[in-house]
């Protein structure tokens, strides 16, 4: 999967012109960011809409707003590599569900190399910082620079 495909399979995540800036390695990482971001959605909509059709049966007495259920969607306005790690600024959404996800998948990308996407022998090079495997630190983009293996 490339970063087109993802953006394509998650346009109400990616509404903006403005495309993820990672590198290929972390693609894998964000289409499962993307996924349970999604899927939290969709079933909180779920249930918004459940409960309202409660309401319309008399048994409940409150109707979320369709303003209310269209804001729980949400939209990615950043993705970028920050000091080696993944960085998701989004806007919308369900607070703090979507925060914990985002959240749990940027500290994992300290984890999973941004050029392969392997999860053995992953560190961080010094300078600008770049999370990368044993094997990719020696490409010519990390050439040159100090690299720790991550704990």
């Amino acid at each position: 999967m490339n970063i087109d495909e993802l953006v394509a399979k998650y346009p109400l995540i990616f509404t903006i012109e403005k495309y993820p800036s990672v590198s290929s390695g972390w693609i894998p990482l964000l289409d499962l960011l993307c996924d349970r971001l999604q899927s939290t959605t969709d079933e909180e909509v779920k249930k918004a809409l459940k409960y309202n059709e409660l309401y319309k049966q008399g048994a409940v007495g409150f109707e979320y707003p369709d303003d209310y259920i269209k804001s729980m969607q949400i939209e990615c306005t950043q993705c970028k590599e920050k000091f080696g790690g993944l960085r998701f600024y989004t806007e919308n959404g369900l607070g703090g569900k979507h925060f914990d996800i985002i959240h749990e998948y940027e500290i994992l990308s300290y984890h999973v190399c941004e050029s392969c996407s392997t999860m053995m022998d992953v560190g961080i090079t010094k300078g600008w910082a770049s999370t990368t495997c044993i094997d990719c630190k020696n490409k010519p983009e990390y050439k040159g620079r100090e690299w720790r293996k991550n704990i």
